[in-house]
This record gives structure tokens, sequence and C-alpha cells, in this order.
């Protein structure tokens, strides 16, 4: 899908489940990622909006960003922060927070 398109270059460090042994709910797909950009996964931030994808991220002990997408806020758990899409503007003071 990436390279369909046309932003594969813009990731430095990708995993899929034909990396993993075990998906979510389990952290692995999130250590995987974390240790191909050679980072923590605590110094990660996740977007998730399925409850599986949650419960991965929070194991991994990533920042979890909520999408309430298929879930509402209240239903995928307690976030950084919870957004309806990405174009919300909370999100977009969430980066501007963190690329300081």
């Amino acid at each position: 899908m990436l390279r369909r398109l046309g932003i594969m270059d813009n990731f430095r460090g990708i995993c899929t489940v034909e990396d993993i042994t075990h998906p979510k709910p389990d952290a692995e797909i999130y250590i995987c990622a974390a240790r191909r950009l050679d980072l923590r996964p605590d110094d990660c931030l996740a977007f998730e909006d399925s409850l599986a994808g949650v419960t991965s991220a929070r194991a991994a002990g990533c920042g979890l960003v909520t999408v309430q997408t298929l879930y509402s806020a209240e239903r995928l758990g307690p976030a950084i922060l919870s957004i309806k899409d990405f174009s919300d503007e909370k999100l977009m003071h969430l980066l501007r927070s963190i690329g300081r």
C-alpha cells in the first residue's frame, strides 16, 4: 500500500505481519518497529483505532493516540490524546509540542 501511494520512502522502519510471530493484541509489532527505528517503544507514539491495537501499543509501552474511527474515546480508553480523525487540530497541536 505504501508503494502504491508513493510514500514508501517516507518511512525509515516498517514492520508487517510477515516480520512477527505474534500479531496484535501482542506487543511484538510495536517492539519490532521500535527496534528498526533504533528507539525504545516508550519513545514512540502509536496511533490506534482498534481494541487489539490499543492493547498492543499499551503492552509495548508506547505513547498512545486513539483514533475514533470504530470506537468512542471512552471505549478505547486512556490515551495521550483521542482524535476523531487525522485532520483534528488537537493532533497538530500535540505534534508541534513534541517537535520542540
